[in-house]
């Protein structure tokens, strides 16, 4: 196991508990040519910093890697789908320790329209929200666990964006059986059955209901984009392309997977700092 960088140690790095989870999913290539010499947990920790604090790359501090080497292997693990992987190898450890089988039998699907700079590319206008970016298609299990995700134009509609979606995730999740949605998906009820044997459940606000109002399930999926816009690096989408903003997403999801399986001692949890206070 690697071990904690002698410098002074950023809120977002990784603990030894931590890396320790997630060294084994991420062994260098033992193939042909040159072994790294690179210290890979140092390059996570990298990744983590600029999710959290939505700084340029050229502004990353120096004692981390340098900016374009934590840059490549940003992009490697993009196209060779590894932040896919150590998302799907974390979620069946959170989902194991809860006593679950580690391939869900339910979903949830929901979207997130966020604005874009002016130099992205595929972005288009959410008459909804009357803002110009691109929208978060995601999908979630009944912990909060990301399951599948998919970034496109604001201008795409909930619905052809679920089902573009769950196309994409009908052969990784054979289990899934059972998916709940709001109301902009009622189109998606039939489809969805006929092509993946989804029994889609629409959950909607009662009539008379006035104000905020938790709806079931579909709470689940709006908290778990809260938790992954923690980050100021999504607040907005500053890539270029969709697929780079899926990655921040997958780092954002990884992230709070580790927390979760390995919490920082030197955090107090969430109860705790209420108790104290």
């Amino acid at each position: 196991m690697t071990a904690m960088p002698s410098r002074r140690r950023y809120p977002t790095d990784l603990t030894d508990a931590q890396w320790q989870l997630l060294e084994p999913l991420l062994m260098p290539n033992t193939g042909p040519g040159r072994p790294t010499t690179l210290d890979l947990r140092e390059i996570v920790n990298a990744l983590l910093y600029l999710k959290q604090a939505g700084c340029a790359w050229r502004l990353l501090p120096h004692d981390f890697p340098n900016w374009t080497t934590v840059r490549y292997y940003f992009d490697k693990w993009t196209l060779d789908g590894t932040w896919e992987a150590l998302n799907t190898a974390l979620r069946e450890q959170v989902r194991r320790r809860a006593e679950r089988n580690p391939h869900p039998s339910a979903a949830i699907v929901d979207s997130q329209t966020v604005k874009t700079v002016e130099a992205s590319r595929h972005r288009g206008w959410d008459g909804h929200k009357h803002l110009v970016g691109r929208k978060r298609h995601v999908l979630v299990d009944t912990q909060g666990c990301l399951l599948g995700l998919l970034v496109l134009a604001a201008d795409i509609s909930d619905q052809a964006g679920a089902l573009l979606l769950l196309t994409l995730c009908a052969a990784s999740l054979p289990r899934v059986l059972k998916l709940w949605a709001d109301h902009a998906y009622r189109g998606i009820v039939e489809p969805a059955q006929a092509l993946y044997g989804l029994a889609v459940e629409i959950v909607s606000r009662p009539p008379a209901s006035q104000g905020f109002r938790v709806q079931p399930k579909r709470w689940l999926v709006e908290r778990s984009l809260s938790w992954f816009s923690r980050g100021r690096r999504l607040k907005l989408d500053y890539e270029r392309h969709p697929a780079y903003s899926e990655t921040w997403i997958y780092v954002a999801s990884i992230h709070r997977m580790l927390k979760h399986l390995a919490p920082d001692p030197s955090v107090p949890q969430p109860y705790q700092r209420a108790k104290a206070a």
